[in-house]
């Protein structure tokens, strides 16, 4: 039932140029649920639509490698971002933007931040040390997001300049804090979101060093300093002014299920809910691989 998503997908849209659907695999954001066709969205690979991109690569290994067209569909999307929404910035980091064939607008958000994570994991299945290289250029400008902050807790969404891009779109406090940090800060709240410690957890495994874990352990500083309330934890209004710009009253249920549960997992041993054995979904819940991989993790 659930790979007649992929059907449909494939069956009732044609990528062709000057359309929403215009880059083989680069799926724009809505579809009728009715006829099955893409209406409109920018393809992107933040919120909205950054589970769909995840779970191409993950049922693949989660079936034992069996489902060779959702390997497939992923290697075809990978192209696609590759060539379109990719870009180095005007600090040299590579960045992910929202876009297509026609142009890429230069946004991202912390949702972006679980890509190279989940890039890492496809390239180590694959043996794909290009794509592992990739994963690891957009790892550190994800961390960069954090680290460059006075919290150590990067804001919901950030923008950046494309290298060779003029500057005279943004505003004056815009190229203030691209000069600073190489980014600058579009929405500045925090809701403890998972990805960019998802990201660093599946480099920690994969890799083995640890500087990703102490990356880790940096960004849980920033959060027991400035997000921990009686009873839990609570969002920041704004990452550059930590709890003195005020705290946002409400702690999602994606704070236990994936944020401290990526940062345990970091410190725990690599055979606690080791890769080798299962696949984690979107929402940090560990599946069961029908077929063990070979210590590789």
């Amino acid at each position: 039932a659930a790979q007649r998503v992929f059907d449909v997908i494939l069956d009732r849209n044609e990528p062709k140029k000057g359309t929403a659907y215009s880059v083989p695999g680069l799926y724009p954001v809505f579809l009728d649920i009715k006829t099955g066709k893409f209406i409109s969205g920018k393809p992107n690979l933040g919120g909205g639509s950054d589970s769909f991109y995840e779970y191409l690569i993950k049922t693949w290994a989660l079936s034992g490698f069996k489902l060779q067209r959702n390997l497939d569909m992923w290697l075809e999307s990978l192209c696609g971002i590759k060539k379109y929404l990719l870009s180095r910035g005007s600090d040299g980091r590579l960045y992910m933007g929202i876009g297509d064939d026609e142009g890429l607008d230069s946004i991202s958000d912390t949702f972006t931040c679980f890509f190279p994570g989940t890039l890492a994991l496809g390239a180590r299945l694959l043996n794909d040390t290009e794509t592992l290289g990739v994963a690891h250029e957009l790892l550190l400008s994800s961390y960069n997001t954090f680290a460059r902050m006075p919290t150590h807790i990067g804001p919901e969404n950030f923008g950046f300049l494309p290298r060779g891009d003029d500057d005279s779109d943004l505003l004056a406090p815009q190229r203030a804090e691209l000069e600073k940090y190489g980014f600058y800060v579009d929405h500045p709240y925090y809701l403890m979101r998972p990805e960019a410690i998802e990201s660093l957890f599946y480099f920690y495994r994969i890799t083995g060093d640890e500087v990703y874990a102490d990356w880790i352990w940096e960004i849980w500083k920033g959060i027991k300093t400035h997000c921990v309330v009686d009873g839990g934890f609570a969002g920041l209004r704004d990452v550059r002014l930590g709890r003195k710009g005020g705290l946002l009253g409400k702690q999602e249920s994606f704070v236990f299920s994936e944020t401290l549960k990526y940062i345990y997992l970091a410190f725990a041993t690599p055979d606690v809910i080791s890769l080798d054995d299962y696949v984690f979904s979107t929402e940090g819940h560990p599946f069961k691989r029908s077929a063990h991989f070979n210590g590789t993790f």
